[in-house]
């Protein structure tokens, strides 16, 4: 009788366990009608429509729906090394642009260089922000289009609320306007991870999208919207990572 006690005492706690957790999926789960509003349609240079949310930003600023390669809100999209405007099979040093050299080091930079011994023949030439010639949302989307400025994201995180959330079963984040008549509009970042070299490790635990300027007075890192769920503590910010990495890009435009 006692062992019966204790399995039938196993089988209940498994499913409030299961339980527990089915019910933390469903308190994080929301619907697409949440990002339904504001939405605008601008036509790329391809000659497909792109959808934008007018969150009332007093800059005007308008930010796409979906990353660059991606068809809706929770998918990924394609994935870019900061200053290139095309995928790639892998990431790394090697193989980023705006660099010679057969090192995986950061060093012997041809563009956007600041310091002399990370440049190339020592060159410096004080660029920190994307030409448009290196921007892969104006090369691909077109001229109106760019990768988020450090003030554009600056405004995002200032003019929002953030949540933590699953959209279609995929984790991200919500940013909804706090503008006022705007307090409906909001729009998904799902959390892509980076690519280092070929693996993503960080899918579902990590969001960084790139910002189109270096990081402080750096060569080898640029700045990125940053957001996680560590330990459970919600995080949206400004950070930077190594040029040569991989990630997804939120394109943004105006009105």
């Amino acid at each position: 009788m006692k062992k019966i006690n204790l399995a039938l005492a196993a089988t209940l706690a498994l499913a409030c366990s299961l339980f527990s957790s089915c019910k933390e999926e469903d308190d994080l789960s929301v619907s697409m009608d949440k990002f339904k509003n504001g939405i605008t349609v601008i036509q790329g240079i391809d000659g497909k429509d792109y959808e934008v949310v007018d969150m009332g930003f007093p800059s005007g600023t308008m930010w796409a729906t979906c990353n660059i390669g991606a068809s809706k809100p929770h998918e990924n999209g394609k994935y870019f090394a900061w200053g290139e405007t095309q995928e790639k099979s892998c990431y790394d040093w090697i193989s980023y642009v705006h660099r010679v050299g057969d090192g995986n080091e950061p060093f012997d930079f041809t563009k956007y260089v600041q310091e002399p011994n990370k440049g190339l023949r020592k060159m410096v030439d004080e660029k920190t922000a994307l030409d448009s010639i290196d921007d892969a949302a104006t090369i691909l989307l077109g001229a109106k289009w760019h990768t988020p400025r450090k003030s554009d994201v600056t405004e995002l995180l200032f003019r929002t609320t953030h949540k933590l959330c699953k959209l279609n079963g995929v984790l991200g984040y919500m940013l909804t306007s706090t503008e006022k008549g705007y307090e409906d509009r909001s729009i998904f970042f799902p959390l892509s991870g980076k690519i280092d070299m070929q693996v993503n490790n960080f899918e579902g635990k990590y969001g960084f999208y790139w910002i189109n300027q270096l990081y402080a007075s750096k060569t080898d890192q640029a700045m990125v919207l940053w957001m996680d769920n560590k330990d459970g503590f919600e995080n949206v910010a400004q950070q930077f990572l190594d040029r040569c990495v991989g990630l997804p890009i939120r394109a943004v435009t105006k009105q």
